[in-house]
């Protein structure tokens, strides 16, 4: 009878065929961050099936096992990159690596390789690829809900050696998508950010320094119709493009995609922005007043604390974005804007040189 491999699934993936894949696809992987808290110690146990040390094989090509040098349970895992929870397990109790085929038979087929998995929890990310982290502690409270929204960096469970493990560790892979157990994509190749590198596949034993000093975000899309910015991953309700000024969802089909960050520890910028999660736009949740176009109430408060980066003409980005100041919403100032607080589709305004307010002669730069 075979065991479940070291992850939450037993499925047959080629690593060749996960190449052709992620080409035929066309999915460009953005960076992630390194799932763990700051400071050193840290390295992987076990990499990608090509690692010259030996890495997984069938099924999780692409997987990592990250392990601390005290080899402790309990630290922290954080979310490498933001997304919904699509299904998560904290009630595994028991460690399966030493099980025989006996222990194993006791367990329902369709069970074992959640078991294998340990505790586990799913995120899909904007794109429909879905990260599993596995081997987590369990009866932990940091997730409670399947379409919990969870930011980049934020602390989702507790490494811990349940399930098919040998030793403390936290296992991840991305999954080219995630339907069910049975109905999901060949493990993706990711590449991880940390202090000494922009992008990088970590190798057996290289050692690995987290830096989530500044998080971010992507999949922030320009909308052409109310020049407006807003969030264009797929919604938990199904809800693509949420709520337009100008009428309808927004359109984003001719945009870029813009990367912000948020709940950064950097103090430069100016924090406050905040995105809501009836109309998927962007908008300044410091002040009073804000207006929704899905139900012209004010915005509803869905996400982290974003920071744009004002008045810094040597900075990166795209310039020429503003703040109005009757609906608090963000949009690009050099064309018409359709603004939230009016019943007929009037125009966003500029604040007058009066005003007070810091973000009032603001260029933020995207």
């Amino acid at each position: 009878m075979p065991k479940p491999q070291d992850g939450p699934d037993v499925d047959i993936d080629d690593p060749k065929v996960d190449a052709a894949e992620l080409k035929k696809f066309g999915t460009s992987m953005p960076p992630y961050r390194l799932p763990l808290d700051p400071g050193s110690g840290w390295a992987v146990g076990k990499g990608n099936w090509d690692d010259p040390g030996g890495g997984h094989g069938v099924g999780q090509a692409y997987a990592f096992d990250i392990e601390h040098y005290d080899k402790a349970s309990g630290w922290n895992v954080r979310a490498a990159r933001a997304g919904y929870v699509v299904t998560f397990r904290n009630d595994v109790t028991v460690n399966t690596s030493q099980w025989t085929d006996k222990d194993w038979a006791k367990i329902p087929e369709s069970e074992r390789a959640a078991i294998g998995g340990g505790n586990a929890i799913l995120i899909r990310h904007a794109d429909d690829t879905v990260a599993a982290y596995c081997h987590l502690m369990p009866h932990q409270n940091f997730v409670t809900k399947i379409g919990q929204w969870i930011a980049q960096g934020q602390v989702i469970g507790l490494a811990d050696n349940m399930g098919n493990s040998f030793g403390p560790h936290l296992h991840i892979d991305v999954r080219l998508f995630w339907n069910t157990g049975q109905d999901l994509g060949p493990t993706l190749p990711i590449e991880f950010h940390d202090a000494n590198h922009g992008a990088w596949r970590p190798r057996d034993a290289e050692p690995l320094l987290p830096d989530n000093s500044r998080l971010f975000q992507e999949y922030w899309r320009w909308c052409h119709r109310c020049q407006g910015l807003f969030y264009g991953g797929k919604p938990i309700s199904g809800t693509v493009g949420g709520s337009c000024p100008a009428g309808g969802g927004h359109e984003g089909s001719s945009s870029a995609n813009y990367v912000l960050a948020i709940n950064s520890a950097v103090p430069s910028g100016q924090h406050g922005w905040r995105w809501c999660q009836k109309c998927q736009g962007l908008f300044f949740g410091d002040n009073p007043g804000s207006v929704c176009p899905a139900d012209k109430k004010e915005h509803h408060i869905g996400g982290g604390d974003y920071n744009l980066v004002l008045n810094a003409p040597d900075a990166p980005g795209q310039h020429g974005w503003r703040w109005c100041q009757k609906c608090q919403g963000l949009f690009f100032g050099r064309s018409v804007r359709a603004c939230s607080s009016a019943i007929t589709r009037a125009r966003c305004v500029l604040p007058t040189r009066s005003s007070t307010t810091s973000a009032a002669q603001a260029t933020s730069c995207l």
